[in-house]
Formats: C-alpha cells, sequence, structure tokens
C-alpha cells in the first residue's frame, strides 16, 4: 500500500516541479498581470507534465526498478528523455524559426524534464517503504 502512494505522491511531484518552475519563468517574463498568468501557466503545465510524468515517465522508472538501475543519474536522464522526445517530435515538422529556436526550445524541455525525474527519484526515495533515511534502531533494541 506505501509503495503504491509513494508511486503516485513521486508522479504529482514530478509533474509539478517542472511546472513550478515554469510558473516562475512566465511570472518574470510577464507585463500584464503576471500572478494570473504565472498561475493559470502552472496549470497548464502541471496537466502536460502529469501526462508526460504517466504515460512516459511511470513505464521508464518501472524499467529502471526492473534493471536495478533506479538512482538519481540514471533518472535524470530518463526524464530528460521524457522531456525532449516529445517535445522535439512534436515540434520539428512546425519549425519555421531556425533550428537555433528550436534546440533553445527542446533543451529547455530536456531541462524541465530531468527536475521532473530528479523530484520522481528524490520523492519516491523518501516514501518508500525501504528507504535509507529511516533511523537505525539502537543496538540491543528490538
Amino acid at each position: 500500500m506505501r509503495e503504491g502512494l509513494a508511486g503516485f505522491i513521486s508522479v504529482i511531484a514530478a509533474a509539478a516541479t517542472p511546472a513550478a518552475v515554469f510558473a516562475v519563468f512566465v511570472f518574470n517574463n510577464s507585463s500584464y498581470n503576471p500572478r494570473r498568468e504565472a498561475l493559470a501557466a502552472f496549470f497548464m503545465a502541471s496537466i502536460v507534465a502529469f501526462c508526460h510524468a504517466t504515460v512516459l515517465g511511470v513505464p521508464a522508472a518501472l524499467t529502471l526498478v526492473h534493471k536495478r538501475k533506479f538512482r538519481a543519474f540514471p533518472m535524470f536522464s530518463a526524464g530528460a528523455c521524457v522531456g525532449l522526445i516529445p517535445t522535439a517530435a512534436l515540434f520539428f515538422p512546425y519549425n519555421n524559426s531556425g533550428w537555433l529556436t528550436y534546440l533553445q526550445l527542446v533543451s529547455s524541455a530536456a531541462g524541465l524534464g530531468a527536475l521532473g525525474g530528479i523530484a520522481f527519484y528524490l520523492t519516491h526515495i523518501a516514501m518508500s517503504p525501504n528507504n535509507s533515511f529511516k533511523p537505525k534502531p539502537l543496538r540491543g533494541s528490538a
């Protein structure tokens, strides 16, 4: 039961972290009503990030668990791929503004995905029933 809850909360964290970073970016670059635009950006980005984390991130994490490679750097790399691949596929045919703009878009999506992967990993490790953050019992007790 607790392992399932850790997985669900990890998906929420993996979606909320890049959405919050994107909302801060929108807040800093907004001119009309920054709070409203940042809030709208957070909700829209969290929906997109939740779909990415659920459809692509969970299978990637389960693959890493199955191969016994569920560590920080592989989750960082998997998160970057989860952000990079759909963005690269979606915006490649419509690239009319040049390769530099396309590479900036794809690299920022990969960075946000990597943040989501690290958030997933850290949340799952912290909430997992067999995590290493549990206090060790004193010698002679239990």
